[in-house]
């Protein structure tokens, strides 16, 4: 069936804040309870217009099967296929329960994606609710910043590469910094923490001061 989704964001200048305190406490959860592939919250482009100035931040996003991915960046109309998007803030919360916790997809060009700002979230929780695949996913963005984040506890069921952050075809002129990545175990593929896969040269991806354990 098709994918559902408790918030389907389609509109620039958007705040979802889950602090009550005007802090960091994460006093809101969303949750999607639905077990037919679901996904918590779609920040979306519409055509080639992209989608800008949208920030999630202080909330538990907690999907309900570790096979769909939690948080999407990417083109409105079909989630998870690239879209146009600059500006977009994920931070300080904690992703549980997915396939991918955030997965950013945007259409190569230049520019586009800029600003795309994932730090402070906690994408390690252990048990039934943790994540399967992939924590952070970033696919053809010019200008992605990942850092602070701490990932790890993975389910151990998947026979792919359990990977903390990856950086994916086109992602150019980004950063992945002083994030904790670990334990990431894996009975079948093996594990990894950062991996860089953007197929240019001179991507200009720069990695420091992260922990993998």
């Amino acid at each position: 069936g098709a994918a559902t989704q408790v918030f389907k964001i389609f509109n620039s200048y958007v705040t979802i804040d889950g602090s009550n305190a005007s802090g960091t406490d994460r006093s809101l959860t969303i949750e999607n309870t639905s077990a037919t592939t679901p996904q918590v919250v779609v920040i979306g482009s519409t055509g080639t217009t992209p989608i800008t100035n949208v920030t999630i931040k202080n909330c538990n996003i907690i999907n309900g099967v570790n096979s769909s991915s939690a948080v999407i960046v990417s083109d409105g109309a079909a989630p998870g296929t690239a879209g146009y998007f600059n500006n977009i803030t994920i931070q300080n919360n904690s992703v549980q329960k997915a396939y991918i916790g955030v997965y950013n997809i945007a259409v190569v060009a230049t520019g586009n994606g800029n600003g795309l700002l994932i730090t402070g979230n906690d994408l390690n929780t252990s048990g039934a609710n943790s994540l399967r695949l992939v924590g952070l996913y970033v696919q053809g963005v010019d200008g992605a910043t990942v850092s602070n984040n701490n990932v790890g506890n993975f389910t151990t069921s998947d026979a792919s590469n359990i990977t903390g952050t990856w950086f994916a075809t086109g992602t150019i002129n980004s950063s992945i910094s002083n994030n904790n990545y670990g334990p990431i175990a894996s009975t079948t593929g093996a594990p990894r923490g950062i991996v860089v896969s953007s197929a240019l040269s001179n991507s200009n991806v720069i990695i420091s001061g992260n922990i993998v354990t």
